[in-house]
């Protein structure tokens, strides 16, 4: 039994309990069996995703969070500027 409870910590458990319910219906009793099935539901699960269309979203460039060309650039300047200030040793103060 505690072999089944682990398959939810590789497997998600929503497919764990598919698997058991199957066996439950079929009466596989067998760690073994449970597992197959679980690993089953798994590819099945992960062919579905591969076979779903992927949606291309447009890249939205005017927004209210997205900041101005000028203001990034100020913004890689200010840390080019303090990215070449020397920096003390670590563990060492500045005195």
């Amino acid at each position: 039994m505690w072999g089944i409870v682990g398959l939810a910590k590789k497997y998600p458990t929503r497919l764990v309990e598919q698997a058991c319910d199957h066996a439950l219906h079929h009466h596989v009793y067998r760690y073994k069996q449970v597992r197959a099935i679980v690993e089953r539901l798994f590819e099945q699960a992960l062919e579905r995703l591969d076979q779903a269309p992927q949606l291309e979203l447009p890249l939205t460039q005017d927004h209210p969070l997205i900041r101005s060309t000028a203001e990034y650039g100020e913004l890689f300047a200010l840390g080019a500027q303090h990215g070449a200030e020397p920096q003390p040793p670590t563990g060492e103060t500045q005195a």
